[in-house]
């Protein structure tokens, strides 16, 4: 009865922490890549603007 519970209960805890693990993969992977989507175009208007200062 007790080693039952024991590995229903260790069962629930692998498949928890899986879906956790994938959760926070896929948070990890949006995250990069907004931060990064920002930093790019960040990059890119700071690029932008001196040559539009030069050309006005």
């Amino acid at each position: 009865m007790i080693s039952a519970t024991f590995i229903r209960l260790s069962s629930v805890i692998r498949t928890g922490l899986a879906k956790g693990k994938v959760i926070i993969m896929d948070l990890w992977a949006r995250c990069k890549g907004q931060s990064v989507a920002a930093v790019s175009v960040w990059v890119l208007y700071l690029w932008s603007m001196p040559t539009a200062t030069e050309s006005g």
